[in-house]
């Protein structure tokens, strides 16, 4: 499985050969549980699920990405893609739009709305998107962490407003994804301006888009969930990239805390 990973993302470096993260659309969960469970992320993945929208214009709200050179989101080496829009669409380039958007035009689920309605403080989301993989840690494992950026094109314009897209990182049951104490989503503090994709704004750490996820495991069989979900309606898309799964390098916990982050994109018409 790494094998084709590898191959899917030289192919979407082939196709995008000026960008430096490059994005490939793709719902495979073999392939999505091999990217979580590859190299040394100190987890087996017992089961998955990858529950997205598409259309037949080949628009998917999933997908892998692989960086090619410097970035300002600080990526390296490749991951995850989960969007409410078209994956693909948040490669690398110029942003073209203030309002640009992939709409699916479905209601999220109650479950979706009892996962993201703390993150975004409303109870209607839609063209939700989740991951839900259930694993087992390996002996002695009792820390997981993850890369990400969160980002939105709601920002600026909505910002304040019934339309708070957001992103959640449950591990049991508890949202894990947070910076500085306060939920992802677009109402945060530290979102701001980034230039490297179609995204209007992006949640900065020290400059950059990057941010480290620690979460404690149990022994045995875990759940990890991760929501992403527009809220209010089905408009102007929201992004995040995850990389690095897997057991924190020594010292991570002290210099990082419990942060989350989320890249995305919004919408508004």
């Amino acid at each position: 499985m790494k094998t084709r990973i590898a191959l899917l993302l030289v192919a979407a470096a082939a196709t995008a050969a000026t960008a430096q993260i490059n994005v490939v659309n793709n719902n495979n969960p073999a392939l999505f549980a091999a990217a979580i469970q590859g190299g040394a992320s100190g987890i087996t993945v017992n089961s998955i699920s990858v529950n997205g929208h598409s259309n037949a214009n080949g628009d998917m709200t999933t997908g892998f990405f692989n960086v090619t050179g410097p970035n300002a989101y600080g990526l390296v080496g490749g991951g995850i893609v989960m969007s409410t829009g078209d994956a693909r669409d948040y490669s690398s380039g110029p942003n073209t739009s203030t309002n640009f958007e992939t709409r699916y035009g479905a209601s999220g689920t109650a479950g979706d709305n009892t996962l993201l309605g703390p993150i975004t403080g409303f109870t209607d989301h839609r063209d939700v998107t989740t991951i839900v993989v259930e694993f087992t840690p390996d002996v002695g494992v009792t820390t997981i962490g993850f890369d990400m950026v969160f980002g939105s094109e709601e920002f600026q314009e909505f910002v304040g407003s019934n339309f708070n897209d957001g992103f959640g990182i449950y591990v049991n049951g508890v949202n894990r994804a947070s910076h500085l104490s306060l939920p992802i989503n677009i109402n945060h503090p530290s979102m701001g301006v980034l230039a490297e994709t179609e995204l209007d704004g992006v949640i900065i750490n020290n400059g950059i888009a990057g941010f480290n996820f620690l979460a404690p495991v149990n022994p045995g069989l875990n759940t990890l969930i991760f929501v992403l979900g527009d809220t209010s309606d089905d408009r102007l898309d929201t992004t995040v990239y995850l990389q690095n799964f897997g057991i924190p390098t020594p010292g991570a916990v002290a210099a990082l805390g419990l942060a989350g982050v989320f890249a995305s994109r919004r919408r508004r018409a």
